[in-house]
């Protein structure tokens, strides 16, 4: 009985929580932990409470429920797509839960390590069968020196039919074998480690958020994985100066980015920072705001672009009532060549939402950590392919021209291939 009371609570907790009572919510699931709930019942409470701790900004709080949530078996990647905890994921406290579940240590709930080790054999499957030939060589190598040190201590000591420069050739070549296959086998793990890490990232990103649209009515919030087999992101992270000079530069090549499916996301480095600051003075940054403030020269284009479409609309409905038929028709073609440049606008370049900003300086930050030759607060980018793997990643802003040598197009068969 008690476990079914537990259900209980945390279903009235789920109502209470979609009416935007959180406080009466999270009392409720804090109720259901107290009443012996089953492993899925305790899961479920410790999750929603920390969807509560999140919107209370009680980053803590919300990562120890987490933490316990993922102990019950809560997947990783559940947490890295819910949108309830997107302002947690870009806090100290939840690298510091990432960290452990990237490690494998006890916050992994038995899957997100073991998903990246799954995936990362997929793609080296001969990777275990040169584990093995490391182990088989490095033993007989090792056993064979072992079997001749014995006859390195007849030959120094003169035992007739041992000679010393037959003794030490044998022993040289185990000694050498040893260490070359030790190198290779250090060299895999290195490598294994490393492709760890950018399954991490790509993993991380993936799950990121971004807006897809020309703002109001028309734009929709999605997930980086949702633009799979259709768009390859690239990410541009920098400072503001940076990056308007690299959306500009790309603007010259828009048409052969959007034919490789190219798609730009901007990201100013410190935009969560400046977007907290307007907020504690009060002044209650808008997203639109913050999405503006990427890249002015794109941004202003697109909305003036959308109040043509708006005014060529209303000019089409009053035609009749003005210049006739002739403007009543420049007027319809206006409206479409204003909604057809909106929807390439739309192809070309996703925004990080102003909620996630902090999310996405986290990921930032660790790009910037985990990529070789960058720095801490230096600008960076990003290349993904169709299926959402690393493509290039490096320092400063890409060079177009480059990036569309090396891209093929998104109706070539290479490409397909990829998705």
């Amino acid at each position: 009985a008690a476990a079914s009371d537990a259900a209980t609570r945390v279903g009235e907790g789920l109502e209470l929580f979609d009416k935007g009572k959180k406080v009466a919510a999270l009392d409720k699931f804090m109720e259901a932990l107290e009443l012996g709930p089953n492993n899925e019942e305790k899961k479920a409470a410790l999750y929603n409470a920390a969807c509560c701790y999140a919107s209370f900004e009680q980053s803590e709080d919300a990562v120890d429920a987490l933490r316990e949530a993922l102990d019950c078996g809560l997947r990783y990647s559940t947490i890295l797509a819910d949108a309830d905890l997107a302002t947690l994921r870009g806090t100290a406290e939840f690298a510091a839960l990432k960290a452990e579940v990237v490690e494998g240590g006890n916050a992994d709930g038995g899957s997100f390590r073991r998903d990246l080790k799954l995936i990362n054999e997929a793609r080296s499957p001969f990777r275990p069968v040169r584990g093995f030939l490391y182990v088989a060589l490095g033993l007989a190598a090792f056993l064979s020196t072992l079997f001749t040190l014995p006859r390195l201590g007849a030959a120094l000591s003169g035992e007739e039919g041992v000679t010393l420069l037959g003794v030490l050739q044998n022993l040289g070549i185990n000694v050498a074998g040893l260490t070359a296959i030790f190198f290779l086998w250090r060299r895999d793990q290195e490598g294994e480690a490393k492709e760890v890490d950018t399954l991490t990232v790509e993993e991380t990103l993936s799950r990121l958020p971004v807006a897809v649209g020309s703002g109001g009515s028309n734009e929709r919030i999605v997930q980086l994985c949702d633009l799979r087999s259709n768009a390859r992101p690239v990410v541009l992270a920098g400072s503001d100066k940076s990056v308007r000079a690299a959306v500009a530069a790309a603007g010259k090549y828009k048409a052969k980015l959007e034919e490789r499916g190219l798609v730009l996301v901007p990201f100013v480095i410190g935009s969560s920072t400046a977007l907290e600051e307007q907020q504690r003075k009060g002044f209650g940054a808008k997203a639109k705001k913050l999405t503006e403030r990427v890249a002015p020269e794109d941004r202003p284009a697109a909305r003036t672009e959308a109040e043509l479409a708006e005014a060529a609309a209303a000019a089409a409905k009053d035609g009749g009532a003005g210049g006739g038929a002739d403007d009543d028709f420049d007027a319809k073609v206006a409206a479409a060549a204003a909604r057809a440049k909106l929807q390439a606008s739309r192809r070309f370049r996703a925004d990080p939402p102003a909620a996630s900003l902090s999310e996405w300086e986290r990921f930032v930050e660790e790009l910037q950590s985990s990529t070789d030759g960058v720095g801490r607060g230096d600008d960076c980018f990003l290349v993904l392919r169709l299926d959402g793997r690393l493509r290039a990643s490096g320092k400063g802003m890409p060079d177009w021209e480059r990036l569309i040598e090396d891209v093929p197009k998104s109706t070539e068969l290479v490409s397909k291939l990829e998705s």
